[in-house]
């Protein structure tokens, strides 16, 4: 995880999340995406010798869809779930970026422990979403 530059390189791991809380997302936020176009031309495979073919509005939209599609989705997911051991599976192609993901992985572990030490929420701590279907 590379913070944008000008800002803080090692954020406390509630401002990550403040951070991004701030942002939301709705319908209104969806634009078309690369490889949208007004047509798409399809033609049947099954007759070579035809030369007809039907246009087929196509618009692609590009929607988060899974608990690690940003780094602040993997904070909500590691600070949301009691675990006993995570294995990065990102970020990890030099021993350089494994220790990054791993110094990453304990502070998560130790921001988790303190949450539920002050008991607030308890065991059962969750970072607020944004939205309810939506971290």
């Amino acid at each position: 995880y590379v913070q944008p530059a000008g800002t803080d390189q090692t954020p406390s791991i509630p401002t990550i999340i403040a951070r991004a809380q701030k942002n939301t997302f709705t319908y209104a936020d969806l634009r078309p995406g690369r490889g949208s176009s007004s047509f798409s031309s399809s033609s049947s495979s099954s007759s070579s010798s035809s030369s007809s073919s039907s246009q087929i509005p196509i618009q692609i939209y590009p929607v988060p869809y899974s608990e690690h599609s940003s780094f602040f989705e993997l904070t909500c997911f590691a600070m949301s779930f009691e675990w006993g051991r995570m294995i990065a599976t990102v970020n990890v192609g030099s021993e350089r970026e494994r220790g990054k993901m791993g110094r990453w992985v304990e502070r998560w572990e130790r921001e988790r422990k303190r949450v539920t030490k002050e008991g607030k929420e308890g065991r059962e701590y969750v970072v607020p979403s944004r939205k309810e279907d939506y971290w």
